[in-house]
């Protein structure tokens, strides 16, 4: 099954323990109401802050891999109009991979890319044409 976009049911809610998803350590824990989700793998992808318009912090988001939360810190942007395709631009910064995660790194890396892919710009991948992820 490949990553799709969509609200996160009350159901689902419930099965996650949502106080591991913090933006910064002293944060309060993010509930959020939509993810880009791979059930199959157990994997999805959530923003736990973005980027107001005199904020100095990264956009901040959170990669569920099986149960671990890998955090990491994000600016994208993108060029075009949503009537005729967007191309979305990602720098990927300050990943935090648990060290017992560690020998995995290349698939959680690879997959995180997909995760961002598919989440499109702001969980509408159909209206973008391409996404370039850098990973800093």
């Amino acid at each position: 099954m490949a990553f799709v976009n969509e609200l996160i049911s009350e159901e689902d809610k419930q099965k996650i323990d949502w106080s591991k998803f913090k933006a910064w350590p002293s944060s309060k824990p993010h509930r959020p109401w939509k993810w880009t989700i791979d059930r199959e793998r157990d994997v999805f992808l959530i923003g736990l802050v973005g980027r107001g318009r005199e904020d100095d912090h990264p956009e901040v988001y959170a990669l569920s891999w099986k149960g671990d939360v890998i955090r990491f810190e994000a600016e994208s942007g993108g060029k075009g109009m949503f009537t005729t395709g967007v191309d979305m631009f990602w720098k990927i910064f300050n990943i935090y991979i648990p060290s017992h995660l560690e020998r995995q790194r290349q698939e959680i890396i690879e997959t995180l890319k997909e995760a961002i892919d598919a989440h499109g710009a702001t969980y509408k991948r159909e209206q973008v044409k391409s996404v370039y992820i850098d990973i800093i």
